[in-house]
């Protein structure tokens, strides 16, 4: 009866931390960390986000194969995809529907990209997209 007990107690304390390991996408979402979105810019901010998870489909070189001809390499594509599309942009990165669009999750078939990543995006999109 005891090896019953330790093994169904064993079995359900795995269970808790499987179960909670599961449910956060990342690792501020998990920690419910402070995202600093002062000072986010197309250079420094926004487009090492993009180069890291964006450019293997929506490069100047990939997008009409891969990007479904979405380029997001250069700044006056980028700047007009926003503009005709920013919240189909959102809504894939958050891979969630945003503002009442639903789009393809983005990165395909990778996990999503941080909150912190998406919010620091969606501030340089409501600075009006600058190139700076």
């Amino acid at each position: 009866m005891k090896k019953l007990f330790f093994a169904l107690s064993a079995l359900a304390f795995a269970g808790i931390f499987t179960q909670s390991a599961c449910t956060f996408k990342n690792e501020e979402d998990t920690y419910g960390g402070a995202c600093d979105t002062s000072g986010v810019t197309l250079s420094g901010t926004v487009r090492p986000i993009l180069e890291q998870n964006c450019y293997a489909c929506h490069s100047v070189a990939n997008a009409n194969t891969l990007g479904a001809g979405i380029e997001l390499q250069n700044y006056s594509s980028i700047k007009d995809f926003i503009d005709g599309a920013g919240n189909v942009f959102i809504s894939a990165l958050r891979q969630e529907e945003y503002n009442g669009v639903t789009a393809s999750p983005m990165p395909k078939a990778m996990p999503r990209i941080s909150s912190c990543e998406i919010q620091k995006i969606e501030k340089w999109i409501a600075a009006g997209a600058p190139d700076n």
